[in-house]
């Protein structure tokens, strides 16, 4: 393991200094993009995002057929992503924009039933 020396903290320093303050907006904005357009080409199979709900944030994945999971906060999403992708498609993409119509119905206000197309497989 490499210690830091008193040097290497005014290297970090300076670094810091060069990296831009909206650096980290700026690559989410682009990760957005790469990934809506990934979406639109139909490069993803399995596209998923969150939503929040009364028992906490959900986990939503969707195909082109409809809705193939909602996990509860209590599973380790990140297994559920892996299963999904051994038993579906690996090209499996975090998309909210895909998801939204979805996650909208799901924390609708309630005057509605919710209608949601569901991929059983």
């Amino acid at each position: 393991m490499r210690m830091l020396f008193d040097d290497d903290e005014a290297r970090l320093a300076g670094l810091k200094e060069l990296v831009r303050p909206d650096s980290g907006d700026r690559s989410r904005r682009l990760a957005e993009r790469f990934t809506d357009r990934a979406v639109e080409e139909g490069l993803g199979d399995v596209t998923y995002g969150f939503a929040e709900s009364p028992f906490g944030e959900l986990l939503v994945a969707l195909t082109a057929q409809g809705v193939v999971k909602l996990d509860y906060p209590d599973r380790d999403f990140d297994e559920e992503l892996e299963m999904i992708a051994a038993r579906l498609s690996p090209r499996v993409l975090f998309s909210p924009k895909a998801t939204d119509a979805v996650r909208r119905e799901l924390v609708g206000d309630g005057a509605d039933p919710v209608r949601l197309a569901v991929h059983l497989s």
